[in-house]
C-alpha cells in the first residue's frame, strides 16, 4: 500500500519526494494513455492558470504539474494538525513548495483537527433535521436555486455523472445556513483556496449566472448501502478534492467501508482507517478515489436520515447550469451500481 508519512512542519524538507514503492515516480504520473489528455493540459493552462490569483502558490502549482503531469493514483499519504496546515500556507515558505511537489506526484493530506467535534455534531445533526422536514428533491444550479436534498439510490442513480448511493443536502452561499456552521466551514476552505493559488474569497459572492459557484455537500452514506464509485473531480475551478469527515470508522456508526485510492500497483489504499471527525482532505482531483460500501452485510434497515452511517462534508467550486458543456465528475468504474 501507499507509505505514510506523520511530521512536523519542521522536517518538510527532510521528506523524500519518492515513496519507497515508487523507484520511478513519473511513471505513476504521466497522463498521456491514462486519464488525461492534451486537451486536458490545453483546459488547464488556458483556464486554471489564468484564474489562478495567489501569483507564488500558483506558480509552484504551475511548475510541478508541467512538470510532472497530472497524478491519478495515491504515492503517499501524510497527517499532519490543520493547524500546522494553515501556518505552512499562511508562511508560504519553502515548506509550501515541498508540500506542493508532494501533491503534485500523488500525495494525499488528511489535516488532523479541521473542525471541532461540536461543529462536526452540529452540522449532523441539523442536516438530519433538514432531510426529516422536507421531502427529498432536486433542483438544478440555476438563478435562484435554493437549497435542497436528495436521497440517491437506484430508482435516481444513473441521473449522476458518478455511481453512488447515498443521501446529500446541498446549501449554497445565498440562501440559509442549514448547517449551521457555515463560517467555520468557509475559514477552511477559505484556507484551501489559498492554498491552491486562488484568492481566499474566490467565487464566494457568485451566484449562478456568473458560470462558478461554491457548494457545500452534506452527505449520508447509510449502511448496507452508500458506495460512490471510483472517480476523478474536475480541476479546473479548483485543482484538489476538499473533504472534511464527520465520522469515525468503529465509533458504533458504522465499521466497515469508506474513503479509498489506489496506488501505482492498482492495489486500493484504505485512507478512512486513520481518520477522524473533524478531519480535512486534501489531494489533486485527478487522484483516482472513491468510498467503498458501508457495512455490506449489515442486516437492520436502512436509514437515510441518519444518525448511523457515514458521514461526510465536499466542498466544490462548481459550474452552475448556465455554463454550456459544463464540466462534471469522471466516473472510472461503470460496472458498479446501486444494489
Amino acid at each position: 500500500m501507499a507509505t505514510t508519512t506523520l511530521y512536523k512542519p519542521v522536517n518538510l524538507s527532510a521528506i523524500p519526494m519518492n515513496s519507497p514503492l515508487e523507484s520511478n515516480p513519473e511513471d505513476n504520473h504521466k497522463i498521456i494513455n491514462n486519464s488525461y489528455n492534451s486537451s486536458d493540459l490545453e483546459l488547464f493552462n488556458n483556464v486554471v492558470i489564468n484564474n489562478l490569483n495567489n501569483k507564488e502558490i500558483a506558480k509552484s502549482w504551475a511548475h510541478n504539474l508541467r512538470k510532472h503531469g497530472f497524478p491519478t493514483y495515491c504515492s503517499d499519504v501524510i497527517y499532519l494538525e490543520y493547524q500546522d496546515l494553515v501556518n505552512i500556507i499562511s508562511e508560504s515558505s519553502k515548506d509550501i513548495n515541498h508540500l506542493i511537489e508532494k501533491m503534485s506526484l500523488g500525495t494525499i493530506i488528511i489535516a488532523k483537527n479541521a473542525i471541532s467535534k461540536s461543529d462536526v455534531k452540529k452540522i449532523k445533526n441539523n442536516t438530519t433535521n433538514f432531510f426529516r422536514s422536507t421531502p427529498s428533491t432536486f433542483f438544478k444550479v440555476q438563478e435562484g436555486v435554493k437549497n435542497f436534498h436528495r436521497i440517491i439510490d437506484n430508482q435516481n442513480n444513473k441521473s449522476y455523472g458518478v455511481g453512488t448511493s447515498r443521501h446529500s443536502a446541498y446549501t449554497f452561499p445565498w440562501n440559509f445556513d442549514e448547517t449551521g456552521c457555515r463560517n467555520e466551514i468557509m475559514k477552511v476552505w477559505s484556507n484551501v483556496k489559498k492554498f491552491s493559488g486562488l484568492n481566499p474569497d474566490s467565487y464566494e459572492k457568485n451566484t449562478p449566472v456568473n458560470g462558478v459557484v461554491d457548494r457545500i455537500q452534506v452527505a449520508l452514506y447509510p449502511r448496507k448501502h452508500g458506495f460512490l464509485n471510483c472517480h476523478v473531480d474536475p480541476f479546473h475551478n479548483q485543482l484538489t478534492f476538499v473533504s472534511i469527515y464527520l465520522s469515525k470508522r468503529g465509533d458504533g456508526s458504522y465499521s466497515e467501508g469508506g474513503f479509498y485510492s489506489f496506488n501505482k500497483y492498482g492495489t486500493e489504499v484504505d485512507l478512512e482507517k486513520n481518520i477522524d471527525e473533524g478531519d480535512l482532505g486534501l489531494g489533486v482531483a485527478t487522484v483516482k478515489h472513491g468510498v467503498s460500501k458501508i457495512d455490506p452485510n449489515f442486516t437492520g434497515e436502512i436509514d437515510w436520515n441518519g444518525p448511523s452511517g457515514r458521514w461526510f462534508l465536499g466542498l466544490y467550486s462548481n459550474d452552475s447550469d448556465h455554463v454550456k458543456n459544463r464540466i462534471t465528475v469522471k466516473d472510472l468504474d461503470k460496472k458498479e451500481v446501486s444494489k
